[in-house]
């Protein structure tokens, strides 16, 4: 289950670690949506430890932050996901660089 349903329904109200919560006790996997806008340092790379701790033993992708095509931006996404053992990093034509 993707934490964009959080964001959606909540907005600027969205609750990452509720929502992970959430996900996991209801025996989902959790796809972490890397623009988490309702609270801005929540992905930061010095809380990857604390969000690891947080799926537990869930299964989780990433799903990169839409931003255009940003080498930089990309690889970093790349690098959150190995250190948080993420199955998945959705990316779509547009973050690659590429015209469907």
């Amino acid at each position: 289950m993707s934490t964009w349903n959080y964001l959606r329904a909540y907005s600027d109200e969205a609750n990452l670690e509720k929502a992970i919560r959430e996900i996991t006790e209801d025996n989902f996997g959790v796809e972490l949506w890397i623009k988490w806008f309702a609270e801005p340092d929540a992905l930061d790379e010095s809380r990857w430890a604390d969000i690891r701790k947080m799926v537990g033993d869930a299964s989780l992708s990433l799903h990169t932050a839409l931003s255009g095509c940003d080498a930089q931006l990309f690889h970093k996404e790349v690098d959150m996901a190995a250190a948080l053992r993420a199955n998945v990093l959705v990316a779509h034509e547009g973050t690659l660089g590429l015209e469907l």
